[in-house]
């Protein structure tokens, strides 16, 4: 599906610029539980543990008259006291918002920090004595530019990165932020994908039509080809040579949960980072 695709294309995309795709691990559709998953990429899984000198110390100190329930609790505390072997910065889950929104947690639960929050992370490597633990923020596709997602998520989403050509609060373009007040008006919801690009190619349409004589396909094909810079909600279009339509894509971030763009969340922090250096 769509997730295969863009999951080969982001690691040969990273590889291109000199990274690397450290864990590729696939998972079922309508998966519900992730701990194995989880565990397997920060070395908690049974494998990794019994070859983990930490784990294996920790286990070799239970009492050897513990037995049944009491031992099985001692090993689970091992377990949890073993710090997960973090080797990647980020998550990349191109997924929807509902298989992200359920694997969170359980990346929370493995003692790892999905997010760049700072008090969130000062909290976690103190309860967990693991003062090297670094944030892996998640990275996603355009499904994550939700506010449902921003603001109902069951864990932090704070700095969250995904890309879309659909942003409704550009202050440099007026038609998008137009479109979704009067969706919204109208509607009572934010519009879908799907109604955003209908509502594209009709505007397209009603241009060529009212612009171009379009009485036979060639004409048609002919007019679309020299499409350059229309105005769309997920504009500007331009016609690519290969017949694909072209059009900028922001990088998007979530802040406060709030949808931002990537650089209006980074200036934030600089602002803030200046100001208690002025203290």
């Amino acid at each position: 599906g769509s997730g295969w695709r863009a999951s080969a294309r982001f690691k040969s995309q990273v590889e291109a610029r000199g990274g690397t795709v450290v864990h590729s691990i696939p998972y079922p559709k309508g998966e519900t539980t992730f701990t194995g998953l989880i565990s397997k990429m920060v070395g908690r899984d049974g494998e990794a543990l019994n070859s983990n000198p930490l784990y294996r110390n920790c286990v070799a100190q239970i009492p050897k008259t513990l037995k049944g329930l009491r031992k099985k609790r001692q090993v689970e505390s091992c377990r949890d006291r073993t710090p997960p072997e973090v080797d990647f910065d980020a998550i990349f889950i191109p997924d929807s918002v509902a298989s992200v929104r359920q694997i969170m947690p359980f990346i929370e639960l493995s003692d790892m920090v999905p997010n760049l929050n700072d008090r969130v992370l000062w909290r976690t490597r103190k309860a967990t004595s693991n003062e090297k633990l670094t944030p892996t923020p998640i990275l996603g596709m355009r499904q994550l530019n939700s506010h449902y997602f921003a603001t109902r998520s069951r864990t932090d989403v704070e700095g969250s990165l995904f890309v879309d050509a659909y942003y409704p609060y550009d202050k440099s373009r007026d038609l998008p932020g137009v479109f979704a007040r009067q969706f919204r008006k109208t509607f009572s919801r934010a519009p879908d994908l799907l109604e955003i690009l209908a509502y594209d190619v009709g505007k397209m349409v009603a241009h060529l039509a009212a612009s171009s004589r379009l009485n036979t396909r060639r004409m048609a094909l002919d007019a679309l080809s020299q499409i350059r810079d229309f105005d769309a909600v997920t504009g500007p279009w331009n016609m690519g040579a290969n017949g694909q339509v072209e059009r900028p894509l922001y990088l998007l971030s979530i802040h406060k949960r709030r949808i931002v763009t990537e650089a209006a969340r980074q200036a934030v922090k600089a602002r803030k980072k200046k100001k208690r250096r002025g203290r």
